[in-house]
């Protein structure tokens, strides 16, 4: 669909790729190859001074081109090393049961995922807490968000599931969606 990040292929056409000369795909690779527009990801339980220290080791000595790149983001790009963490994973009490959905080409202010979110959780008719939390009491609370990222969003569901009903919970949420 218009808007979404896959509207294109990524590589190209199989027909294009097939006309492309060598002038023309290092032309290419020297436009959009270069290390400022790239990102490194690293994930683990590693230690974040060793992570800097290697990736510097191997990823400083790349010369930056002298033309500066053209960017169409719409947040701030970071040009120096840095280090976020974020944990997904503690022991907790409670169990939450988190359920995302992409919302390819969604705009900030379009009113139906948002409408949805009310229908499925707000108010007297709110589907999904009905059923959760009211009359099969498998889950203490269920609320929705929607969030607009640069392309597109998602809708997120986050429920509280019941001690030991997180399996009830996602197969009930499957029936009334």
């Amino acid at each position: 669909p218009v808007n979404h990040l896959y509207q294109s292929r990524v590589v190209g056409y199989n027909s294009d790729l097939l006309k492309a000369t060598a002038p023309a795909l290092h032309k290419f690779y020297k436009k959009y190859y270069r290390p400022d527009a790239a990102t490194l990801c690293v994930v683990g339980d590693l230690d974040p001074e060793q992570v800097l220290a290697i990736v510097r080791k191997h990823f400083e000595i790349i010369k930056r081109p002298k033309t500066p790149r053209k960017s169409h983001a719409t947040i701030p790009l970071l040009h120096e090393f840095s280090v976020k963490h974020t944990q997904l994973y503690r022991e907790v009490s409670n169990e939450s049961l988190l359920c995302y959905w992409p919302l390819p080409g969604y705009v900030a202010g379009n009113v139906m995922p948002n409408a949805l979110a009310y229908i499925l959780t707000k108010g007297a008719g709110a589907m999904l807490t009905n059923q959760l939390v009211k009359k099969h009491k498998i889950a203490h609370a269920v609320s929705a968000q929607v969030v607009a990222w640069v392309h597109g969003g998602i809708f997120c569901l986050k429920i509280t599931p019941a001690k030991g009903k997180v399996r009830a919970c996602r197969k009930m949420v499957g029936q009334v969606l």
